[in-house]
């Protein structure tokens, strides 16, 4: 960032995170040899990394960023950064000697500030931002401020989001995914592409992996590989456990179940202290650890998908297609209960088999009225 008064010049550099996450900032306050300060705004809710003095942004901020390309559209924004930079570089020279700033070389300065204000840039100079090999490291910082380890209702996913502008940026991270895991997967996938879809009204494009082998067999163990130095690494091993139990089957287990629901009412953007959602507890690992010793569900085999694991689980317990449904009303299990398919859930009760998919076994009430639940509560 670039502040001017009159002829004074200011430049600053600041990372804002949530105040819960506060330790990663002083973690990377360390690692630059402890310049610049960490602010807590407590009432606020965030907390900041600031670099203020000139030197300690032109000799160490500065040189990070050119040696670690940004690409996404920020790599826009510090190009113009780097060059104001190295415009007050030179106008510090010449007050050495004596000499003042121009009007010029201040207008230009100011030049550099209105751009990098502009929220929608320069599109052509943005977009013709390369796509760049991606490094784990660096993917593991583009996941901790723009990617989701996330449940919605049953599903779990895994999640990347930019403004459409940066989509050479989102391609390059499929790119890399799609690599590792035609690598891990002895060429046996080959034809992986990720869910894309945008937001026409804020022109956020997010990418998303909902497959839920491909998560457990190759996204898993790709992060589990890199140690994370925030909050998120609470995140993903609690998605990682969610996964697993998903992939062994233990959600068929009423205790398996009762895991999954405080997972997904605990993690993510209900774990921050000034959430206005409702509070959850998460399981305890003595809870994770007791239900992994039992004997799984659903045994490994090359050939079957969990979701071919998951019908013929239900064609064993008499379901018609694999996917029975006990539905409460009320909290009152219907005398229906069991229906054999969504098909006669919706026949009977006029509800859409969707809405049943986005429920089932989430302990969660449709309509205010209605649970549904893969096996007897």
């Amino acid at each position: 960032m670039i502040e001017q008064n009159k002829k004074i010049v200011r430049f600053r550099f600041a990372i804002k995170l949530h105040i819960d996450d506060v330790n990663t900032l002083y973690y990377i306050q360390n690692e630059l040899n402890g310049i610049g300060i960490v602010r807590k705004y407590s009432e606020k809710y965030y907390a900041e990394y600031i670099v203020l003095n000139f030197n300690d942004i032109k000799e160490v901020i500065v040189p990070i960023f050119e040696k670690f390309k940004l690409i996404t559209k920020k790599e826009y924004s510090f190009s113009l950064f780097a060059k104001a930079i190295k415009l007050k570089s030179y106008i510090n020279l010449n007050k050495e000697k004596g000499i003042r700033m121009s009007d010029n070389e201040f207008n230009d300065i100011l030049y550099f500030k209105l751009k990098m204000s502009n929220k929608d840039g320069d599109i052509n100079e943005n977009n013709s931002i390369p796509n760049l090999e991606i490094i784990p490291m660096w993917l593991l910082g583009f996941v901790k401020g723009e990617g989701t380890f996330g449940y919605k209702y049953t599903v779990r996913y895994f999640q990347i989001a930019q403004h459409k502008r940066s989509v050479n940026a989102l391609n390059s991270i499929e790119n890399y995914l799609l690599r590792y895991i035609i690598e891990k997967s002895n060429n046996k996938i080959k034809d992986f592409q990720m869910i894309k879809v945008i937001n026409k009204r804020t022109n956020i494009l997010s990418y998303s992996i909902q497959d839920i082998d491909i998560l457990y067999k190759y996204i898993v163990p790709f992060f589990a590989n890199i140690e994370f130095k925030s909050r998120k690494k609470l995140d993903f091993y609690m998605w990682s456990v969610a996964l697993k139990i998903r992939v062994y089957g233990y959600h068929t287990l009423i205790k398996g179940k009762s895991i999954l629901l405080k997972i997904s009412k605990g993690t993510n953007k209900y774990r921050y202290t000034n959430s206005k959602l409702e509070n959850y507890t998460l399981p305890t690992k003595k809870d994770i650890k007791n239900l992994f010793s039992m004997p799984p569900i659903f045994h490994e085999d090359e050939k079957l998908t969990h979701r071919e694991y998951t019908i013929l689980y239900g064609q064993k317990n008499n379901s018609r297609k694999g996917y029975r449904v006990y539905v409460y009303k009320n909290k009152v299990g219907l005398s229906e209960s069991p229906f054999m398919s969504y098909a006669l859930v919706t026949k009977i009760l006029n509800i859409n088999s969707n809405i049943i998919r986005r429920y089932i076994d989430t302990g969660k009430e449709y309509n205010n009225k209605f649970i549904f639940s893969s096996f007897k509560l």
